[in-house]
């Protein structure tokens, strides 16, 4: 599946076309919805009331994408999105930045997260990043779920080209 068209860019010598998917129930199909999570606030939460943002990127030459070789993922290539010139693929990014997997966060909202390096590069420090100074919560010792504003959800709605559900 391609997704939504956003344009076509001249990048790295080639035309090359972009498409963003994402969901536009929000819904997780594969796991418990009745399963309690907790919340980057520490607020439980049934898992099936979690609207879940999942963003993800093909792009490539038509005939990289008629062949299925195309570029894809939760990322784009930076350069792709500077070539299309478009306001809304570059929010589309943002927002993906911001809200991609966001029932997988392994720190709170009250955690300064530390960086260290490591021979696969910079990544936050299971170790070193404090405890919660309101529960004692480690960081990335669960996934906690943090719910995007409605706000955010229509917003995406919209650039997807989706009317509210």
């Amino acid at each position: 599946m391609r997704g939504t068209y956003l344009g076509t860019a001249d990048v790295w010598g080639e035309r090359v076309k972009v498409y963003a998917t994402m969901r536009g129930d929000f819904r997780d199909t594969l796991n418990d919805p009745e399963r309690i999570v907790e919340t980057v606030e520490h607020e439980h939460v049934r898992y099936g009331d979690v609207p879940h943002v999942s963003i993800t990127w093909t792009y490539g030459t038509e005939r990289e994408l008629k062949r299925g070789d195309g570029a894809g993922g939760a990322g784009i290539a930076p350069e792709v999105i500077d070539a299309l010139g478009s306001d809304r693929a570059r929010r589309i990014v943002e927002l993906a930045d911001r809200w991609h997997l966001n029932t997988m966060r392994a720190g709170c909202a009250h955690q300064a997260v530390v960086w260290e390096d490591s021979p696969y590069g910079r990544r936050p420090s299971l170790e070193l990043t404090e405890p919660c100074p309101v529960t004692g919560y480690r960081y990335g010792h669960a996934w906690l779920v943090e719910i995007p504003p409605t706000d955010v959800r229509a917003e995406l709605r919209s650039l997807f080209g989706w009317t509210a559900a």
